[in-house]
């Protein structure tokens, strides 16, 4: 398997001008220096963008991650400590999962074999430490608002109120808000990623704090930390704000 990564990285080489290196601790915050840092990645791009690498490394400077990509598709790869693979997927241009996905334990024995097409499990298997095959569990699960997607916009239908300020002066658009639900489904992290106007922008973050605990996102089968963008779209059209 590390022959077959080597040679498709291979195929992706270019010619890099730039390169950024940051550093981050334990939690993926950044930190100023490598000796503050868990982990550090390094970014190269080609001169037309078209093209990039990025790389990180443990604080040891052993590789932890590559992710090469292009217009087509993004192939990534990531370490164990050790030194020992621990999973290898290929993305299309859409971030669809295309190909084989594969995991190993961090003895060594493969934990999983799917096979995907533009976004569809094809087949797989999964497996334990010792190799025995068991029932096979999703590689990737999103989070999930309480009652599904449908909910979400009957939530935001219901509790986000139109400012009278902006309504006046025929203010409208569309605030997008990023969160980040943790592996017990609570949303932290809130913030304006994209502003409209103060009014319209705080009555979002109202709405996003006030938000009911998600089903947590899911990777290999354990709880992790989901980051999600979430437009509120203010239109004065009908008088009604919506999510999109």
């Amino acid at each position: 398997m590390k022959n077959l990564l080597t040679l498709t990285f291979a195929l992706l080489s270019f010619v890099s001008y730039g390169q950024d290196t940051t550093y981050y601790d334990l939690k993926n915050r950044k930190v100023k220096s490598l000796n503050e840092a868990h982990y550090y990645s390094v970014s190269l791009k080609s001169d037309n963008n078209r093209q990039q690498n990025k790389k990180t490394y443990f604080k040891s400077s052993k590789i932890r991650s590559e992710k090469r990509s292009d217009k087509k598709a993004s192939y990534y790869a990531e370490w164990y400590e050790n030194g020992q693979l621990r999973r290898a997927d290929t993305t299309n241009s859409k971030g669809d999962f295309n190909g084989q996905v594969l995991s190993y334990w961090e003895n060594g024995v493969l934990k999983r074999n799917d096979f995907f097409k533009k976004g569809k499990l094809i087949k797989g298997s999964c497996y334990d430490k010792e190799g025995k095959e068991i029932e096979h569990y999703d590689y990737e699960v999103m989070p999930c608002f309480p009652g599904g997607k449908d909910m979400l916009m009957k939530y935001l239908a219901s509790e986000t109120k139109y400012p009278n300020i902006c309504v006046e002066r025929g203010i409208q658009g569309t605030v997008y808000v990023t969160f980040t639900i943790n592996t017990e489904g609570y949303v932290s992290d809130i913030k304006i990623d994209k502003c409209v106007d103060p009014s319209l922008d705080a009555e979002a973050l109202r709405v996003a704090y006030k938000m009911p605990k998600w089903n947590p996102g899911l990777f290999e089968g354990e709880p992790v930390n989901v980051q999600y963008t979430m437009p509120i779209k203010f239109s004065l059209q009908n008088s009604t704000t919506y999510m999109r």
